[in-house]
């Protein structure tokens, strides 16, 4: 092997970058340490099981010089950190009456968060233009629960990070994202967007919380939809919080955008095509050599 690179493919200088890449010409070992939340890496919290997942994509590559060629391997990595749950339990006999003991667990829902064309039913998307009319949604099944879409960012996953949904759930900058529009049962939502992107960067996903609620229980009142714009009220975020309410993170895809500029490109010189479509493919890059 010659070659170890990490970093995203899909980030304009990423594989350049000596702390996301690793060279194996002349190392006859094979392993290596990548730090938690480096070269792109997301971390997305789960509520069931309860943890933490970090989550990476390694490009290994074979070619001497470093390029991407179709012998190269990509692997999509998870590593889950659980959480555990510590039980303290204290049993006291009143009476000699047997009881017998009922319980049940409710599951928790998964959330899912992506950003979608024509609709918000239509087709999921990992490349869009600047300006075009995109909708992004986020849902969670089953629908026994309520929801309150939270802290959502923009990332270019190279630490460049922007708010665009704050604590309570409302827009930061509507010309970025609007208002979100939830369903009547809470557990589904969406915004519409006109795709924009980092002057400096092709590659952008968003990362936000999911605050879940007992909606049967009424425990969603005052909580989902929120009040934003005019009919926001003033209160404090430690008022509006409640500590026993599980929160999920959720991420999209890692999208490619382009501007005019670049599409005028790409239309003028059908050679480049292939080289501007390989950064669809999310990767964090990391550059193998056979010894």
């Amino acid at each position: 092997m010659k070659w170890l690179l990490f970093g995203s493919g899909n980030k304009q200088g990423r594989a350049k970058d000596k702390s996301c890449r690793q060279s194996y010409a002349n190392n006859g070992t094979n392993s290596y340490s990548l730090p938690l939340g480096k070269c792109g890496m997301q971390r997305l919290r789960s509520a069931n099981p309860r943890g933490v997942n970090f989550v990476v994509t390694v490009l290994v590559s074979f070619h001497p010089a470093g390029f991407i060629t179709k012998n190269d391997r990509a692997f999509h990595v998870k590593c889950f950190y659980m959480e555990p749950d510590s039980i303290v339990s204290q049993s006291i006999d009143v009476s000699s009456l047997p009881t017998t003991e009922i319980s049940d667990a409710m599951q928790m829902p998964k959330c899912e968060y992506s950003v979608r064309r024509d609709s918000p039913n239509g087709p999921a998307l990992t490349f869009a233009n600047v300006g075009e009319t995109v909708y992004h949604v986020w849902e969670c099944n089953p629908a026994d629960m309520g929801m309150l879409v939270k802290k959502c960012f923009v990332t270019d996953g190279d630490g460049e990070d922007h708010a665009v949904i704050d604590y309570d759930g409302c827009s930061t900058d509507v010309s970025l994202l609007s208002e979100l529009v939830y369903d009547q049962n809470l557990m589904k939502a969406h915004a519409t967007s006109q795709v924009f992107k980092y002057a400096d960067s092709n590659q952008l996903y968003f990362t936000c919380q999911i605050r879940l609620c007992q909606r049967q229980m009424g425990m969603c009142q005052d909580v989902t939809p929120p009040f934003c714009g005019r009919n926001r009220p003033n209160r404090t975020r430690r008022a509006a919080s409640r500590t026993q309410d599980p929160e999920i993170d959720v991420a999209t895809r890692e999208m490619l955008v382009l501007d005019q500029e670049e599409r005028r490109q790409m239309g003028s010189n059908p050679l480049c095509v292939p080289k501007m479509t390989l950064p669809l493919i999310p990767l964090v890059l990391i550059t193998v050599s056979a010894v």
